[in-house]
């Protein structure tokens, strides 16, 4: 904890600025206690669907503070009871992973209750085993993808906690079929797991994860700027081209990500059809 005051060239003194805090890294290997997890399920390894990972536990006391550590091979988004970790994305972000991969810290005390809890993460293969941008490289750094989260709780009392990565977590897959740092992610809503992120949820059909040894030498701090949201647009213009393609003007080169609401279902006595959509932002492609 700290504070901060200055003085000027007279001597006059400011008030005390408000309490702050900071955290330190993880600096030391065995400081890590969490176990790296992958899905426990035979992957589809053409498609390779992200896997779903959730571990419920029980806080039993009044939390004074709560601080976890994460990363992975691909990328992470998490969830605790139902809310997002944060607001980083494309976690942990591009490095050359054999040798430096950046963990995340965040502060996660108003996300847990005393009571029932629940994490829930989710993984994309990333630039880390996904396709990069020549020569259709993927599998550039492994073709694993695996979690490892560590979560320190500090309950009112004094006596503290850590919930980790291990053999406890459950694995499946949900809507994303297909996902790819360029070539986007095609999601089938049908297979959308509807209250996975939240406790209470019935994971027992759910498949145990696998506990697996890869090294965690090559673990730091995160030193980069996050990526995050920052400006919302909406189209300048929309048409249709000769083809039949739908395009989708945003008036400006950029980077990012597409909302779009659509109905576009016919239902038939033997199946559904759903048309697909292509957005192409700049030089950012996303698939829905």
């Amino acid at each position: 904890m700290w504070q901060v005051r200055v003085w000027d060239n007279n001597g006059k003194v400011s008030a005390w600025s408000e309490s702050s805090f900071f955290q330190m890294a993880l600096f030391d290997t065995s400081d890590w206690k969490a176990e790296w997890i992958e899905a426990g399920f035979v992957e589809d390894s053409i498609n390779r669907p992200s896997p779903l990972l959730r571990k419920e536990f029980k806080a039993p006391e009044k939390i004074q503070s709560a601080i976890v550590h994460i990363t992975a091979h691909g990328m992470y988004e998490g969830y605790i009871n139902g809310k997002r970790i944060g607001d980083f994305y494309l976690t942990p972000g591009w490095t050359s992973y054999n040798k430096r991969l950046q963990y995340q810290t965040y502060d996660v005390t108003n996300l847990l209750t005393q009571g029932s809890n629940v994490v829930a993460m989710g993984l994309g293969s990333g630039w880390y085993r996904g396709h990069l941008a020549w020569d259709g490289n993927k599998d550039s750094y492994g073709r694993d993808i695996a979690l490892l989260f560590q979560l320190a709780i500090t309950y009112t009392d004094g006596s503290k906690e850590l919930i980790i990565s291990d053999g406890s977590w459950k694995s499946a897959t949900g809507s994303i079929t297909y996902s790819e740092i360029y070539n986007g992610e095609i999601i089938d809503a049908r297979k959308q797991r509807t209250g996975w992120r939240n406790t209470g949820y019935d994971d027992t059909n759910w498949t145990s994860v696998k506990v697996s040894n890869y090294t965690k030498s090559n673990l730091l701090a995160a030193e980069n700027e996050p990526i995050k949201k920052h400006e919302t647009f909406k189209p300048v213009k929309i048409f249709t081209t000769l083809k039949g393609e739908k395009v989708i003007d945003f008036g400006q080169n950029l980077v990012g990500w597409v909302m779009v609401t659509a109905k576009e279902m016919q239902e038939t006595t033997s199946r559904s059809h759903m048309r697909k959509y292509w957005i192409r932002t700049g030089i950012f492609i996303q698939r829905i």
